[in-house]
């Protein structure tokens, strides 16, 4: 399995829609070697974080 490099990582306030846009850009980023990753610091704040694979 080839390691994925942390290219940027953001935190903004958490929104329900964010599963869904993390979800689309998966799906258009995947054949560019791209996966975007979110993750809840706490109930307000979320973190994006886009890999290069």
């Amino acid at each position: 399995m080839k390691k994925q490099e942390m290219i940027s990582s953001l935190e903004v306030d958490y929104s329900k829609d964010l599963y869904r846009i993390t979800d689309m850009l998966n799906k258009s980023l995947k054949s560019k070697g791209v996966i975007v990753g979110l993750t809840l610091k706490n109930e307000d704040t979320a973190v994006l974080t886009v890999y290069e694979t």
